[in-house]
């Protein structure tokens, strides 16, 4: 894949010298390339060990919810498992295989990102430009928008999914000026900078912003840029009509009423450009991710700078980079996206230390491919979930977590009840948080655990962060 970059001999070079002034690099370069090669090593248990586990695990899942499942597992730069179970097409009676083609929802901010980074290396933009730069029509009421501040969900914009006019965008491909036009009508949750809610407002945007800048469609760009170079042959935009798949391999996408599974209200790609238009295999998506992490995408340092866990302007850290998540799994580096759209579920999480990438797409709206991925992650890297312990919390300290946060724009209570502490959201039935230790909290679910962890400062907590299927959402402290 071309890069605007230092021709081979210079770069690598350069690359050797800075090996040996900083060793927390990647320890060597790719002969032919002159690449990084990130070193990967070995999963904790055997590969025969490790697919029956898998086999077990995800047969379970679709036991539990129905539909089908795919999942991949890329260490280093081989496929070590990519195996399907359940169905693809019921209708068809089609079975869910490793290569089935699934709607990967927001896992598409990964590609709308790492094209940004792209055309910003190239010279063609600047991730600090404001918006009205590349969109100039496009309404913002006198404030000012970076790119940057759209990539990482700081811009303000308000989300348009949740508009009851999207559903006419779902069911048929409206034209962009009525989508821009809802957009615009949106407005802004909060002013740019100074919180953090996701919204797919922003990549919608980004995407326009990648057409303009690259001279391409969108769809064109994807294919002509990321996934063909990149050896990618099941992903594109899902309405690209260019790439043709078969349809044996496409997965239809299900939820579950009135007792059986039935087909999933259709949604229109052009409704979710740039932010959840894509379509992939589980080996593509994993490949993808060992790639962008390689410098086979992007350089080091703006993978470094899509990893990188941004803050607000009182310290609040966001748990978000540029078009990615990232946290930890038992005290392993995690970068990571989900994604959820009308009959699927998606999850793409990438282990940097151990270079290990895990892909799972489900064809069903109740799947929770999240946690499937965490499970066959500790499997792969030897980790053990900690056990889960209640703490008592007494009365003096209880107080500092006490009152009255900002979460996007909805107003969250936590409150100390005889139980322990208590968290109310806009008028919704409380949760019970768990104290776990180190200013960290959980909220056990039936079918799931949620993470509240505060940010203390002084004796008195600022801010905190809800985790829920890898997905942070930060809180601010307002009373």
């Amino acid at each position: 894949m071309p890069q605007p970059t230092l021709r081979t001999g210079r770069r690598r070079a350069l690359l050797a010298a800075a090996l040996a002034l900083f060793p927390w690099l990647p320890s060597r370069l790719d002969a032919r390339t002159g690449d990084p090669v990130v070193p990967a090593r070995s999963v904790a248990v055997s590969p025969a060990r490790l697919a029956s586990a898998v086999d077990s695990l995800a047969r379970a899942a679709v036991a539990e919810t129905g539909g089908g499942v795919s999942v991949a597992i890329v260490l280093g730069d081989s496929v070590i498992l990519a195996r399907g179970y359940g169905v693809a097409d019921a209708g068809a009676g089609v079975a869910a295989g490793p290569e089935t083609v699934y709607r990967a929802g927001s896992i598409a901010k990964q590609f709308t990102a790492a094209a940004l980074l792209r055309l910003a290396e190239a010279g063609r933009l600047s991730l600090d430009d404001p918006l009205s730069k590349h969109l100039p029509d496009f309404p913002l009421r006198g404030r000012a928008v970076t790119l940057r501040q759209l990539l990482s969900h700081t811009s303000g914009l308000r989300g348009y999914t949740s508009a009851p006019e999207f559903r006419r965008a779902e069911r048929e491909d409206v034209p962009r000026e009525w989508m821009l036009s809802l957009l615009g009508r949106r407005g802004f949750e909060f002013a740019p900078g100074e919180a953090w809610s996701y919204s797919n407002t922003g990549y919608y945007l980004l995407a326009l912003v990648v057409e303009r800048a690259s001279g391409m469609a969108y769809a064109e760009y994807v294919r002509a840029e990321l996934a063909r170079p990149l050896g990618l042959p099941s992903t594109a935009d899902c309405g690209d009509a260019v790439v043709s798949v078969d349809p044996s391999r496409r997965a239809a996408g299900y939820t579950f009423a009135e007792g059986r599974l039935r087909e999933a209200d259709p949604i229109s790609p052009a409704a979710t450009l740039g932010a959840g238009s894509l379509c992939a295999s589980a080996p593509d998506l994993a490949r993808w991710a060992r790639a962008l992490a390689t410098g086979r995408v992007v350089g080091l340092d703006a993978y470094r700078e899509m990893t990188t866990e941004g803050r607000l302007s009182d310290g609040t850290r966001l748990g978000y980079g540029l078009g990615q998540f990232v946290g930890t799994l038992d005290g392993v580096r995690r970068v990571q996206h989900g994604g959820t759209m009308n009959g699927f579920q998606a999850q793409l999480a990438y282990y940097p230390e151990a270079g290990l990438a895990i892909a799972v797409l489900a064809n069903h709206d109740a799947a929770r491919p999240e946690p499937l991925e965490r499970a066959i992650a500790r499997l792969a890297l030897g980790a053990r979930e900690p056990p889960a312990r209640d703490l008592p919390l007494p009365h003096r300290d209880a107080a500092r977590y006490t009152g009255v946060y900002d979460m996007g724009g909805r107003r969250l209570r936590i409150t100390e009840a005889r139980e322990g502490l208590r968290m109310e959201l806009d008028g919704e039935l409380p949760f019970t948080l768990r104290y776990r230790g180190e200013d960290a909290f959980a909220i056990p679910l039936p079918m799931e655990t949620l993470w509240v962890r505060f940010r203390v400062v002084d004796g008195a907590a600022r801010s905190f962060v809800l985790e829920q299927r890898g997905v942070l959402s930060p809180a601010r402290r307002i009373g």
